[in-house]
């Protein structure tokens, strides 16, 4: 169950943030050792190294690179302030992380290497947002879902992603935004169908 709190130290639970931020921290301390060896690279992955789907999502190019994801991390945590245990929050993590990376496999046939938490931050997103909506503050999450949607059209439209590299070193992998997005969407609708086909169950065995 997902609760939401109040007060500035309540949003942010100790255990769920050491989930949210201690594998990106720890993993950029050896960036340029394990990189290689974890990002997303699409012909590895059709050799056989399917645990780049995940993986991928936790390294980083640099320390700046790292710090913007966690920056966005962190105003999540801040705007749904939910308060759920931390096996919900790493099971929740892990499904966005490989259902975006099998998104990206299957439908971006072009993207053929990319690293960095941007996708599985949208995930975060899309999810509390679908979550919201449904069960409350629904106005917060209508508002979300609809950002979400102008975001990822602007990009298409108007490529504020080219405009974005002027300012770093790196290239934008903007179709992960989109996967990302795909992802928390997917799975919490699949989740929201799930308990609404067990409910029935339920009380068939109860009666």
């Amino acid at each position: 169950m997902t609760v939401r709190t109040n007060g500035v130290t309540a949003w942010l639970d100790p255990k769920v943030a050491v989930l949210a931020f201690g594998p990106l921290a720890l993993l950029s301390l050896f960036g340029n050792t394990v990189n290689p060896l974890l990002q997303y690279a699409r012909a590895p992955i059709l050799a056989g190294e399917w645990w780049r789907l995940v993986t991928g999502h936790f390294v980083h190019i640099d320390a700046a690179h790292m710090a913007l994801n966690c920056a966005v991390i962190l105003t999540w945590l801040y705007v749904f302030r939910e308060r759920e245990s931390p096996l919900v929050v790493a099971s929740r993590l892990s499904a966005y992380a490989v259902l975006s990376g099998l998104s990206m496999l299957a439908f971006s046939p072009g993207l053929t290497w990319m690293l960095g938490a941007s996708a599985l931050t949208y995930a975060l997103i899309a999810g509390s947002a679908l979550r919201a909506a449904v069960a409350g503050p629904r106005v917060l999450g209508l508002i979300v879902l609809a950002g979400l949607a102008a975001r990822i059209g602007a990009e298409q439209m108007w490529g504020l992603e080219s405009w974005f590299e002027h300012f770093v070193d790196y290239p934008i992998a903007s179709a992960a935004h989109g996967h990302g997005i795909a992802a928390g969407l997917t799975f919490e609708l699949g989740r929201f169908a799930w308990r609404n086909l067990r409910a029935p169950m339920k009380k068939g065995i109860a009666g």
